[in-house]
């Protein structure tokens, strides 16, 4: 079976196999053409993605801005902006860099929970092999701890993904005539690095 979107005046609605029709709550744009759709579970919760295409729009760019992206490990990102007069032929050079969302206070404090969680969890499963129970895997309270760690995830996700969109919005504001970045390729990168030596190193870049 497969996922319908149907339009009910203003809103949307999405009829769904098994479940029926539910209320799209998002914004649309005016015209757009929907081809697919799938259902994806991630941290426990279900989310819902609409693969469409919007036509073709015509946007002013501002010709003299040239927009280059460092991404690094300490700082999340380093802009440069050049702006080239027209006049005099003249660079006007703005550097901006991004502090790492590690630094956070907010995202400090998910982590420690996170891991002080996790031994919980560990203790507890070690207990119940200690008593030879059926499940030691998956007794209640066990899994009311790994739904806590999984919401600390999503939350977790949500900031990161939140400071890559005000970036990107930031960047298509400006209308730039250009946007140069650098392609790394982190997966080699992180097998030449060894897990016991630099495990901290290895799991920023993983996290970048």
């Amino acid at each position: 079976q497969t996922i319908k979107l149907k339009r009910d005046g203003d809103k949307y609605q999405i009829k769904l196999p098994k479940m029926g029709k539910i209320r799209y709550r998002g914004k649309l744009p005016e015209e757009f053409t929907y081809h697919d759709s799938r259902i994806v579970k991630r941290y426990g919760f279900y989310y819902l993605y609409l693969v469409i295409s919007i036509p073709d729009q015509t946007m002013m760019q501002n010709t003299n801005m040239i927009i280059s992206i460092d991404v690094g490990i300490k700082n999340y990102a380093s802009v440069l902006v050049m702006d080239f007069g027209d006049e005099n032929h003249e660079s006007n050079l703005l550097f901006l860099t991004k502090s790492h969302f590690m630094k956070q206070q907010r995202v400090k404090s998910l982590l420690k929970r996170r891991l002080k969680l996790q031994q919980i969890v560990s203790y507890k499963i070690e207990t119940n092999k200690k008593n030879k129970l059926d499940h030691p895997y998956t007794s209640n309270n066990i899994l009311k701890l790994r739904r806590k760690i999984q919401t600390i995830d999503r939350q977790f996700q949500n900031i990161r993904d939140n400071m890559m969109y005000q970036m990107i919005s930031t960047l298509v504001k400006a209308k730039p005539k250009g946007i140069v970045m650098e392609d790394l390729n982190i997966r080699s990168m992180l097998k030449r690095i060894p897990y016991d030596a630099k495990r901290k190193l290895r799991d920023r870049i993983s996290k970048s």
